[in-house]
């Protein structure tokens, strides 16, 4: 199956509305002239997030997976940002396993493994 053909097989969320006390939550795939933010996948990687409230605006929070489908992995965050600012950065070894994560641009924590898969230093 082509790309193009899983894209029309599957059927993404393209739009959820949440109403908690009378105030409506809306997150939808952001689209930007033609271009809809959905991957290979059908996963959402920017969504515009909006809210009946008050003095509230909108955002737009994009998403960068990082897949391993050699090891049945996939949908890890690789990176997060909202309105172009960075919130969450993490490196993967060939594992799948996390090595370095960042939160809003500054190192966190550098993650080690026994040979065992087993965390050896964080």
């Amino acid at each position: 199956m082509r790309e193009g053909q899983l894209l029309a097989v599957l059927r993404p969320l393209k739009r959820n509305v949440t109403t908690r006390d009378g105030t409506n939550f809306v997150s939808e795939v952001a689209v930007s002239g033609a271009t809809v933010w959905l991957d290979v996948l059908a996963r959402r990687t920017a969504v515009k997030q909006s809210s009946t409230a008050a003095g509230r605006g909108s955002r737009q929070a994009t998403t960068v997976y990082a897949d391993f489908p050699a090891h049945w992995v996939l949908g890890q965050d690789s990176s997060s940002s909202v309105n172009g600012i960075s919130t969450t950065s993490t490196q993967y070894d060939a594992l799948a396993r996390a090595t370095v994560e960042y939160p809003f641009g500054k190192l966190n924590q550098e993650l080690g493994y026994h040979a065992d898969g087993a965390l050896a230093l964080a």
